[in-house]
């Protein structure tokens, strides 16, 4: 997942889905989406993401639905990417 800031007032501009095989460490599908947050926000200096690269995905309310089908009845394990550092993931 990915924001317009650090804030709780700030908006997702990306989320992800990753299913896995926990027992055998491999990876079943990805799934991600851009969202257009729906306001305007500086450029994505911590993930790259512009304004630009948004202004056509879906708002959050078009695709809740399906986001909330893929984590039904599933236990979530947030990744977090450290920065500057692409290969190390942290779960949380």
């Amino acid at each position: 997942m990915e924001t317009t800031g650090f804030s709780t007032a700030d908006r997702i501009v990306e989320i992800g889905d990753r299913g896995c095989w926990m027992m055998m460490a491999r990876t079943l599908y990805e799934w991600s989406t851009l969202i257009n947050p729906m306001r305007i926000f500086p450029m994505g200096t911590v993930h790259g993401i512009t304004a630009k690269d948004v202004a056509v995905a879906p708002t959050f309310d078009q695709i809740a639905d399906d986001v909330a089908r893929r984590v039904e009845g599933r236990f979530l394990w947030p990744i977090v990417r450290l920065f500057n550092a692409p290969d190390v993931e942290v779960g949380v």
